[in-house]
């Protein structure tokens, strides 16, 4: 749970501690009188500290900035606090508990390490030194900046005093942390990472690859591996691949995913295609594959539980404010066991919840103060119950380089602390509802969903540019083009669900795409070769077809006119090469005269029109009912004209015997 840093009273130890004070020339306690105008520049910054304390005597170097020649450090070495709450109290400078030691170092010049503004404070070893060893915990050690009656600054740092006993259990501490950069992928495909970013990855990288032997879990964005790929940055993912050697990789999208919105929006295929392309990224960059825990969005719900289950999740990381009914598994301000959640469709998934003060101070100014106050509250909840098995999870994914580097180095020197992976985390004995010690049912949280965005126009858009991209893709599929020409267009779709864009530049993403697929497809043509005649009843239709492209395209060539029928089928699938392309298709003319015959070349799935066309067809050839009435009717003129020459041929001599001279016969046709 989140410690909470709240003003307090102050306690009757610290106004005795004042009078002592008085006494003895010290600013009084509880952070002193603020820096006077003329001196706020004036400031103590961490440099390096004695970690664990050991035999020699703990060392703390600090940058002395600003400070006028009259200043010296006046030291307040505090007993160590027993609970969280006491030690968090105290971070203000005015720790509760009893001092045990207090010296001042008047000659800052004498105390600098060479000709800089570094000054090294030595605990004295006599009397305070074997008092500190004595006594087990974080001892906070305060040290003011003075000059005359000003504090100029105060910084409040721990020395670390653990033993080792066999019998105590140590805390299981969980690092998270994250390597990712913004989306590098622009609307128009080119990448472009962040060059910032990229460097600070890179150093990340470089500081878990140091600490092979303590373990984290790593958040990593698949996005930002594809990018630093497609741009030949061989160099800084070789550094993540070894910064992931014995590291646990949560399960996460391609991209920074709102999965609650897509959900709620009804697009859980989105969800599906998110996490399977990142685990896809995953073993093609990397030859690595996620673990079973992910990390919770800050609005997800009991539906993005069920989503996550769905994608093998088993467990996830969540932000302990966003927890209710946690009552139980508290202590010490603190919650070191799994609790589960319950799913939208009545199972559950474990829980670890994220410390929030712990990320807070992980997260602070001062890197190396930060890292020391982490493991100093870290050991403090150590030793509140080092007979009990526990662990919790530092959120480290906001920490500077510095700050993770110092943090894990002391992990792997501590003895009461053991680094280990979230996966790890999740075999602890979980949180009951009688407490800690108890033997009750395992405590199911409440989980707080936040306010959600809407996404259905998007997921509109998203699923007409999805379709049109797949009725793209069985353009290109027979040729093998798939990796090459769709799979670019693919990875922008899914960029645009980052939910880092706004609604404007999500929508410029997936316009973008379709204009592209346009493109790809406007050099195919039908070439207009003019009127086709037909003179025989079934005869084949020249096409010819030109396709622009530098890539063959497989389409659908479809027929249709009211007047042809087609004998080979009215569709068909043909491969369009580069260049100029000859076909032909049959069809059966049933009479003559003039039809129509419509071209359509479209995609084999889906309903993407590549190229159309009509054809003015002429027929002259004779239909069977046309063919047998004209037989026919020759038969019947070839009948009478024969009959009416043999009848010819019959009378002319008759007429010439028995008639008149001149008498024309009423048969004689003139």
């Amino acid at each position: 749970m989140r410690a909470v840093r709240r003003s307090r009273p102050v306690p009757v130890l610290a106004v005795v501690v004042g009078v002592v004070a008085l006494f003895t020339g010290l600013a009084p306690l509880g952070g002193g009188p603020p820096p006077a105008a003329a001196q706020r520049q004036a400031r103590l910054d961490l440099v390096a500290q004695t970690t664990w304390v050991g035999d020699s005597p703990p060392v703390v170097d600090l940058r002395v900035i600003g400070a006028p020649a009259d200043a010296h450090l006046e030291i307040r070495l505090y007993a160590p606090p027993r609970r969280r709450a006491a030690f968090v109290a105290g971070l203000d400078g005015s720790p509760p508990g009893r001092i045990d030691g207090m010296w001042r170092l008047d000659d800052l010049g004498a105390a600098a390490i060479g000709a800089g503004d570094v000054v090294s404070v030595v605990v004295p070893d006599v009397e305070i030194g074997e008092l500190l060893r004595s006594r087990p915990g974080a001892h906070p050690l305060v040290i003011d900046l003075v000059a005359g009656d000003d504090v100029l600054d105060r910084l409040v740092t721990h020395l670390l005093v653990v033993r080792s006993d066999p019998e105590d259990v140590p805390l299981d501490v969980a690092v998270l942390t994250q390597l990712s950069a913004p989306l590098a992928i622009d609307a128009d495909g080119t990448r472009h990472p962040d060059p910032d970013a990229v460097a600070a990855l890179a150093d990340r990288a470089l500081v878990l690859a140091a600490h092979p032997d303590v373990p984290v879990t790593v958040d990593v964005r698949a996005e930002t591996l594809a990018s630093l790929a497609a741009t030949g940055d061989t160099a800084t993912l070789e550094g993540v691949a070894a910064a992931l050697d014995g590291a646990v990789v949560t399960r996460a999208a391609w991209v920074d995913l709102d999965e609650p919105a897509w959900l709620l929006a009804d697009g859980r295929d989105v969800v599906d295609e998110q996490y399977a392309r990142a685990a896809t990224t995953l073993d093609t960059t990397l030859g690595r594959s996620a673990g079973p825990v992910s990390l919770l969005d800050g609005d997800a719900g009991p539906a993005t539980l069920s989503a996550l289950g769905d994608l093998g999740v088993t467990s996830v990381l969540v932000d302990a404010d966003r927890l209710g009914g946690l009552d139980a598994a508290i202590v010490d301000d603190t919650v070191t066991h799994p609790v589960e959640l319950a799913d939208a469709d009545g199972g559950r998934l474990g829980a670890l919840p994220l410390d929030t003060g712990l990320a807070e101070a992980v997260a602070g100014g001062d890197p190396e103060l930060a890292a020391h106050r982490v493991l100093a509250e870290l050991t403090t909840i150590a030793l509140t119950r080092p007979d009990r098995a526990r662990g919790l999870v530092v959120d480290a994914r906001s920490a500077d380089v510095v700050t993770l580097d110092l943090l894990l180095a002391g992990l792997r020197t501590a003895t009461v602390l053991r680094p280990v992976t979230a996966v790890d985390l999740t075999r602890l004995p979980p949180a009951r509802v009688d407490g800690p010690d108890g033997e009750g049912p395992t405590l199911v949280a409440d989980l707080r969903p936040g306010p959600v965005p809407d996404l259905r126009l998007a997921l509109f858009d998203r699923r007409l540019t999805t379709a049109r991209l797949d009725a793209f893709a069985s353009l290109i599929e027979p040729t093998g083009g798939l990796d090459t020409v769709v799979e670019p267009l693919a990875e922008r779709i899914a960029a645009a669900d980052d939910r880092s864009l706004p609604d404007r530049s999500r929508a410029a993403y997936l316009a973008a795409v379709r204009a592209a697929i346009d493109d790809a497809v406007t050099g195919v043509r039908i070439v207009d070769t003019g009127r086709v005649t037909l003179t025989a009843h079934r005869a084949s239709v020249p096409l010819t077809i030109a396709n622009e492209r530098t890539q063959p395209l497989a389409v659908l060539l479809a027929l249709d006119s009211e007047k042809l029928r087609f004998p080979e089928g009215a569709e068909r699938v043909v491969l369009l090469e580069p260049g100029v392309n000859e076909l032909a298709v049959l069809v059966d003319a049933p009479g003559t005269g003039d039809a129509r015959l419509r071209v359509t070349l479209r995609s084999p799935r889906g309903d993407l029109v590549v190229a159309d066309a009509v054809i003015d067809i002429r027929s002259t050839a004779l239909s069977g009912i046309g063919l047998a009435i004209t037989v026919v009717a020759l038969g019947v003129l070839a009948s009478w004209w024969i009959r009416s020459v043999l009848r010819g041929r019959r009378q002319r001599p008759a007429a010439s015997v028995g008639a008149p001279d001149g008498a024309i016969s009423e048969e004689d046709p003139t």
